[in-house]
């Protein structure tokens, strides 16, 4: 198994794994115990800049997470396929070795063609907990896929979305009239305090083909996304 080496000195294998969110974009910092200990007293600060080290360091690393994923974008629409890292390194003439890095920091650009294989890797996972989050490029929806195993080895899916308040009208009924067809009610149907979000969590079969078509479905009727238009796709799990 390869080690993973300190962000900062490059030299001593990172133990320790930090993780803060810079407006709304996750940011992940793997150092090393020395590293990470000459950084204490950073972690003591609160607010938006917390994890980083000073206002303009954010917006630099911000801005190569934002060109990373322009890159991505321009590539999808270029190649009709999913950039690897060799191609993003080439299209914005970066060291293969950074791109490598920060790729793994951002969410993955694909078009409705890359469903399925999302979707497999979803049901293929042997992780207790295990989700995708989807968003389209025009703005952020809170879209999770999850999957859910229990210690019995039964397996649940379900299709969570937050629905905010100025999409009430349009979105909501559009998502509820799209599952009419198949039978499927929300498990939980919750407006939470403030009335200024809903939540609505569907339960869906355990088939990874169904829910490869029905997730690709979904995404073009309650969303518009089109088969070549790009949307986002990140992957998590917890054991």
């Amino acid at each position: 198994m390869k080690l993973m080496v300190c962000q900062k000195c490059g030299r001593s294998e990172a133990t320790v794994h930090l993780e803060s969110f810079v407006f709304r974009q996750k940011i992940e910092e793997h150092l090393c115990p020395l590293c990470a200990g000459s950084r204490a007293p950073e972690e003591k600060r609160v607010g938006l800049w917390a994890k980083a080290a000073d206002y303009q360091a954010s917006l630099i690393w911000l801005a190569k997470l934002r060109r990373l994923q322009l890159a991505q974008q321009t590539l999808l629409l270029k190649l009709g396929h999913e950039a690897t890292a060799q191609e993003i390194a080439a299209e914005i003439e970066w060291p293969l070795e950074e791109v490598e890095r920060l790729i793994e920091m951002v969410p993955t650009v694909v078009r409705l063609a890359g469903v399925p294989a999302y979707v497999g890797w979803l049901f293929a996972s042997g992780e207790r907990r295990t989700w995708l989050k989807l968003a389209t490029t025009g703005r952020v929806s809170n879209i999770r896929l999850l999957r859910i195993r229990s210690e019995g080895g039964a397996s649940e899916t379900c299709l969570s979305l937050v629905i905010r308040k100025r999409d009430f009208l349009e979105r909501e009924t559009r998502i509820r009239d799209f599952f009419l067809p198949f039978g499927i009610a929300p498990k939980r149907d919750e407006l939470r305090p403030g009335g200024f979000t809903r939540i609505l969590e569907y339960s869906l079969p355990d088939d990874c083909n169904f829910v490869s078509t029905l997730v690709r479905a979904f995404l073009a009727s309650c969303f518009e996304i089109g088969e070549h238009d790009p949307f986002y796709v990140e992957k998590g799990g917890k054991r």
